[in-house]
Order: structure tokens, then sequence, then C-alpha cells
């Protein structure tokens, strides 16, 4: 589902895939990445993140990257 507040892309580089998520609003967001098979957090501006069998929350301003598992 495309939104405004939240932007997502993968990076590939040879066999390696990396998935960044950014929200960009002052408010809490809720995204669905069940159909990525996240292997390892990389990177994020906050010490932790929530998520639920890959539906995450958001909070204000929050990033994050995962390595996704090889194919």
């Amino acid at each position: 589902k495309d939104d405004e507040n939240v932007l997502s892309y993968i990076r590939t580089y040879g066999d390696k895939r990396i998935i960044v998520v950014a929200n960009f609003f002052e408010k809490e967001q809720k995204i669905n990445l069940s159909d990525f098979d996240t292997e390892q957090l990389i990177i994020s501006n906050y010490p932790s993140i929530y998520s639920d069998q890959g539906n995450f929350t958001l909070r204000a301003f929050e990033a994050f990257a995962f390595e996704l598992k090889r194919i």
C-alpha cells in the first residue's frame, strides 16, 4: 500500500538485499513487511523496534534497515 508518510525501498548489491524503511511523519505509522524475510537489523535511529509477525509500528521519524535473507 502506498503511504505518503513512509518511505521504503530495497537496495541490492550482488546477492545481498537490504530493505530501508523511514517514517517521515510526527505520528506513529503501521506497516506490514510480512512479505519480506528479514534476517538482521543493520541500523535504526531508535534503541528498539516494535514488531509483531511482520507488522511494524514506526514511531515519529523512525528509520531502520534490515538485511533480507538470500533467495
